[in-house]
């Protein structure tokens, strides 16, 4: 799902959102991204987007907004939990 985003896609995906939820959650908000519940509603979206290029590409940039806003989350989150050790631990964790 990431991928995509990325590459400023659109993202079509099934209901499941299971290992994925936060990030999903971040891209529907986003309007990047559209829960297909069929291989009907698939082929119905899958048309929509190619008959309708502007909005294809403006959902497509929603998405790569999302992934940018993003980067570094991992850094950003070891560094919050240094701070949380004990002085004498910091220094080894760096």
């Amino acid at each position: 799902m990431i991928e995509p985003a990325a590459q400023s896609l659109p993202i079509l995906i099934g209901p499941s959102r299971y290992n994925f939820q936060a990030i999903t959650d971040e891209l529907l908000a986003a309007q990047a991204l559209r829960i297909v519940h069929s291989p009907e509603e698939l082929g119905a979206a899958v048309l929509e987007l190619l008959a309708e290029p502007d909005a294809c590409k403006a959902m497509g940039q929603r998405a790569f907004e999302v992934v940018a806003r993003n980067q570094g989350a991992t850094k950003r989150l070891r560094r919050m939990l240094v701070e949380l050790l004990p002085a004498e631990e910091k220094t080894a964790a760096l």
